[in-house]
């Protein structure tokens, strides 16, 4: 039986045992022909100098077969030199993860070592002395990748701020007014507030299928224009995923109206997941309003003892929603006796099942309903 050859690979390069390197990069290395995703890993503490690790990382690309990469990650910082070497050896690149130390936007290689990347994810860091020029690393990067769809915009790897939007801008720095044509929008971690349109303005938000917002603060001024812009148009959005701010500072920012209208503004989601704070908790007509497409659907609330659907709105929702595969709810804690333990996994339904119609609880009601739904596949 042929061994399994490896298509991923996650190091720092720096090993322990001599001459590992050497082996891995030897011209008659088989291991290399194989790999297409690679990540270099932060150096252990005490370890060589970041410097010998990029001279190791331009001599190991250097090793690998021409074009061959499909995704590249960083977790050091790269300078221009180094990255500019990767681009020109492996520009079949689709997805690029990177921390850059310094601009790349005149670089004569870049535009022709980008045709192929469809991802890009932005680490910034959140002192508005260093957002600005941190962000302006990356305006060639994703201005010159004509097929980009999935933009990433999260705070840099060890900082506990949250970059402000202030400083931040899709406007190409040629000043043109081109758009663009974004799938995917993922924010983490980021500051919108009333500067969010230094990202919408550059982008056509009716074409975005998926939007992902995870933790990010004063949200609501974003979703307010997309709400007034989808009410208006056929938005793509498919998959939308909310995760709010366990910050207690942050609880005003954003109310369930505020998430309810946006839900209310468009219909077409496929995929549904919130979390946020217990009074938050979206009505059910907002959900339903999505019912002919809807296959996953997941709402948690930060507070222990939270709220959550009542049997009949849980029940008018699975009613609804006849396509609905995934569902993610919080059912409560009481004891229910011998289905106590169901809650804290994964119930799969693969055959129908029996199960008594004598309930006392609204959890056995629930789960009981979720046993008569026939597209539900796990819970």
């Amino acid at each position: 039986m042929l061994p399994i050859l490896r298509e991923e690979l996650s190091t720092s390069l720096i090993f322990k045992s001599p001459g590992r390197f050497e082996q891995l990069v030897h011209p008659k290395s088989s291991f290399l022909a194989h790999i297409r995703y690679f990540v270099l890993e932060k150096p252990s503490a005490g370890c060589e100098t970041a410097g010998s690790q990029q001279n190791m990382l331009l001599s190991f690309v250097a090793a690998l077969p021409t074009n061959q990469l499909r995704y590249f990650q960083s977790e050091v910082e790269l300078t221009k030199e180094v990255f500019e070497s990767v681009l020109s050896a492996q520009a079949s690149l689709q997805n690029i993860d990177v921390v850059l130390t310094s601009d790349v936007a005149d670089s004569a290689l870049l535009k022709p070592c980008l045709t192929k990347v469809k991802a890009v994810k932005v680490q910034i860091p959140s002192d508005p002395a260093k957002t600005g020029d941190a962000w302006r690393h990356y305006d060639a990067l994703i201005h010159h990748a004509p097929q980009l769809s999935n933009l990433e915009m999260i705070s840099a790897y060890d900082d506990d701020g949250f970059p402000d939007f202030e400083h931040v801008t899709l406007r190409s720095r040629d000043g043109s007014m081109k758009r663009l044509h974004l799938n995917r929008l993922f924010l983490e971690e980021m500051r919108l507030g009333d500067y969010f349109t230094n990202i919408t303005d550059h982008i056509e938000v009716t074409q975005l299928v998926r939007l992902t917002m995870t933790d990010c603060r004063r949200i609501r001024p974003l979703l307010s224009e997309l709400t007034a812009c989808y009410k208006a148009t056929t938005p793509a959005m498919r998959n939308l995923q909310l995760y709010l701010s366990s910050d207690q500072s942050e609880r005003s920012d954003i109310s369930r109206q505020d998430i309810e209208e946006f839900l209310l503004s468009f219909s077409g989601l496929r995929t549904l997941y919130l979390s946020l704070w217990s009074d938050q908790l979206v009505s059910r007509a907002s959900v339903i309003n999505h019912a002919s497409t809807l296959e996953a659907f997941s709402v948690g609330t930060f507070e222990h003892e939270s709220m959550r659907y009542s049997v009949t709105d849980l029940m008018a929702i699975l009613d609804a929603c006849k396509n609905l595969k995934q569902l993610g709810v919080q059912l409560g804690l009481q004891k229910i006796g011998p289905l106590e333990g169901l809650r804290r996994g994964t119930i799969r339904y693969r055959t129908p099942v029996s199960i008594s119609e004598h309930v006392e609880t609204e959890v056995e009601a629930t789960l009981v309903r979720l046993c008569c739904s026939p597209s539900v596949q796990a819970v």
